[in-house]
């Protein structure tokens, strides 16, 4: 291995340079760490790329189980039309807390609410209150079908 000379010289201690008595040996020492430097490398590099795809699969899963406790909430408090409705989020201002409670919601149903009303009234959706005169059935005439029928079985 390698030697150190030490040489006194009035009563100091000079040390010389170190002797390589092998030098293949150390060579090889070198090689040796240059092939674990690599292989430690590219150990981490895929660690790093599994680390990544864990993660985005987690981001994945967590959008996921927060659309769907979305849908769930809307689902909940007897919201017509959730799909319509859904499309009009913004998922990322939607958010779980530390008890995995919906965050943003609220805030945005009102939004919504004023929004589109609509949505969350069907009485808007024909333009006000159509049949708020109407207190009994409307006969309606009998289609084409219903009079066939009617014939066919002599009524």
């Amino acid at each position: 291995m390698e030697q150190n000379d030490v040489v006194e010289i009035n009563d100091e201690v000079v040390e010389s340079e170190p002797v390589i008595e092998d030098p293949k040996k150390v060579l090889d020492a070198l090689d040796r760490a240059k092939a674990d430097a690599k292989k430690f490398r590219e150990e981490r590099e895929e660690m790093k790329e599994q680390k990544e795809l864990a993660v985005a699969q987690l981001n994945d899963w967590a959008a996921k189980a927060l659309i769907e406790k979305v849908e769930r909430e809307l689902i909940k408090s007897g919201l017509p039309k959730v799909e319509r409705l859904k499309k009009y989020l913004d998922f990322n201002t939607i958010g779980l807390d530390d008890n995995f409670n919906l965050t943003g919601l609220n805030e945005q149903l009102e939004s919504l609410k004023s929004e589109f009303p609509e949505i969350f009234d069907p009485k808007f959706l024909v333009g006000g209150l159509a049949d708020g005169g109407v207190t009994t059935a409307v006969k309606t005439g009998n289609s084409a079908s219903e009079l066939q029928a009617r014939i066919l079985l002599n009524k």
